[in-house]
């Protein structure tokens, strides 16, 4: 009934390429449960809006990963180490994701067009917007753990969209923007 992938290592340690207008992610979990990722290291993962991505499941754990060495290098397209629920399906959020012990260092956007000044000027560049973590569940039933991670250079540590979870014992440094960002409605419920 449930999936680990465990100790991979090499596997992942390559860079995945761009074809047209397809983009690859290390791994991705789609509608789907009981999953563990556990010991996998991920470098030069780029052309990609996630390394780890994760949609619509429930009971995933994410955990002592090593993401390191991604860049993004297409306009208008943000690179995130960890992604949750930016594409779910039809609407179902994520619950009871554990995302935790995982090394996620260097997750940028590469300077040819960070310094750009061609397409900045014409607002195609994006600002520093990378994400280590990025949890966009909304949903109150969607409680996520996210524990003792280590996020470094990266342009956001961790973007919360999550309305309920606990975040406990994460150190981030190095970052663009900020550390921890969230951004809720939990207020109004």
């Amino acid at each position: 009934d449930s999936v680990a992938s465990r100790g991979l290592g090499d596997v992942y340690k390559r860079q995945v390429q761009n074809s047209g207008r397809r983009y690859k992610s290390g791994i991705e979990i789609f509608n789907s449960k009981d999953i563990t990722i556990e010991g996998v290291e991920f470098v030069g993962v780029s052309n990609t809006s996630a390394i780890i991505r994760i949609n619509s499941s429930h009971s995933v754990k994410v955990s002592e990963n090593l993401i390191h060495d991604s860049f993004s290098t297409m306009p208008l397209r943000q690179i995130t180490g960890i992604e949750v629920d930016e594409n779910r399906d039809d609407g179902v959020n994520s619950r009871n994701l554990k995302i935790k012990a995982n090394l996620i260092l260097g997750i940028m956007i590469d300077d040819s067009l960070f310094f750009n000044t061609e397409l900045r000027k014409n607002g195609k560049a994006l600002l520093y917007e990378t994400d280590g973590i990025n949890l966009c569940s909304t949903e109150s039933k969607s409680f996520h753990s996210i524990e003792n991670n280590l996020i470094v250079d990266v342009g956001e540590g961790i973007d919360s969209f999550a309305s309920y979870g606990l975040y406990r014992d994460n150190h981030i440094e190095r970052t663009f923007s900020y550390c921890l960002l969230y951004t809720s409605d939990a207020a109004d419920e």
